[in-house]
């Protein structure tokens, strides 16, 4: 899984602080019993791109894309993505 990396400015709380942002799209489908292709089917996004957030492997989060989801799912930005100290 990864995750995208937020380093703080400051050299010490990088060597001691791992913040990442989290999808919660997997999580979401589950509870709706949505398949990616089903998804990709409703919001006529690319089931890559579906696919890339449901394993956390994107390294930019486009706001088309989040405007879909947040509108499809009814839930705000911040449902659909954490951000996570580690």
């Amino acid at each position: 899984m990864t995750d995208i990396l937020l380093m703080p400015k400051n050299k010490r709380a990088q060597r001691t602080l791992k913040t990442v942002i989290r999808c919660n799209l997997q999580k979401m489908m589950d509870e709706r019993g949505l398949s990616q292709l089903a998804l990709a089917f409703e919001t006529k996004l690319a089931v890559g791109t579906i696919g890339s957030l449901c394993r956390n492997q994107f390294t930019r989060i486009d706001c088309e894309t989040a405007l879909v989801l947040c509108e499809f799912f009814d839930c705000g930005l911040c449902d659909l993505f954490e951000i996570v100290n580690l």
